[in-house]
């Protein structure tokens, strides 16, 4: 029931409990604890609710025990539904200058008028009239509009590649010691014998080690904001904190519906 090698009679009272409450257990595929050389793994984390909210429910079991002998379980609800935001590509605002469109589009159609074309024939001519026309009104309705230089290439965006940013209370010897104690920890589960007990234990004392130490560095940047700190300074500072590793994977199909369709949209978007 709980997914558990064994229940005794505290979790037969619960099921009970739980049956004439009308609720339902949300995490029956889980197993939060990790037993230690001949113990069993055990779910202690268990989350209830009503069959009117199951379907809104996501959780997730974190991928890292931070040290602890037993996993995080997240969850999420949603209490309303979603507000529609439909999506336009309009280039226009209602700060557009009108007047300044105008005398843009006049400007532009005689310098574009004045361009020879006698160099091509056939559709070659077709086509740069029609994309010449084009440009001229979008980038007059860009310019009236008061849209940013930026903002006016509407090229594919450079991606520039991460650095890694490292910091004063987290850089790669802590991603290293954390990866050590998360192998550990994999190859004791594929064997519980003595030796891989051991080595779990050694990494985990290690990983605390490491992530006690930058603490302190962690504690002493806290202590140097003030009212006199650059805002910009940290906010940067604090986008630091959403590198995290991996996020998490809700187990909602709800949820990796809208992904897919997301990644359809905006690849037929690349396409028009």
């Amino acid at each position: 029931m709980w997914n558990c090698g064994f229940t005794d009679t505290i979790g037969d009272s619960l099921q009970e409990a739980m049956e004439r409450r009308d609720f339902i257990c949300v995490n029956v595929d889980t197993c939060y604890r990790i037993g230690a050389i001949e113990e069993r793994d055990s779910n202690l984390d268990l989350l209830f609710c009503s069959a009117a909210v199951l379907d809104t429910i996501e959780y997730d079991q974190l991928d890292d025990s931070w040290d602890s002998d037993h996993f995080s379980i997240a969850f999420a609800f949603e209490t309303q539904q979603r507000i529609y935001s439909k999506r336009t590509n309009r280039m226009t605002t209602k700060k557009t200058d009108w007047i300044k469109y105008a005398e843009l589009v006049r400007s532009e159609f005689e310098k574009f008028a004045a361009e020879p074309h006698d160099l091509m024939t056939g559709g070659d001519v077709l086509s740069a009239h029609y994309s010449g026309f084009t440009n001229v009104l979008t980038d007059a309705a860009h310019v009236a509009s008061g849209r940013r230089p930026d903002q006016l290439n509407c090229g594919k965006r450079i991606v520039r590649e991460k650095s890694g940013n490292p910091n004063s209370w987290w850089d790669k010897d802590c991603d290293k010691v954390v990866k050590d104690r998360k192998m550990a920890l994999s190859a004791f589960k594929g064997d519980r014998c003595l030796n891989k007990w051991i080595e779990y234990k050694r990494c985990r004392a290690v990983a605390k080690k490491t992530i006690k130490y930058k603490k302190i560095n962690f504690e002493g940047f806290c202590k140097s904001i003030n009212r006199f700190s650059d805002v910009r300074y940290v906010w940067n500072k604090t986008k630091v904190f959403k590198n995290v590793r991996k996020s998490i994977e809700w187990n909602k199909w709800q949820t990796k519906n809208r992904e897919i369709l997301q990644e359809i949209f905006n690849f037929l978007s690349m396409e028009c």
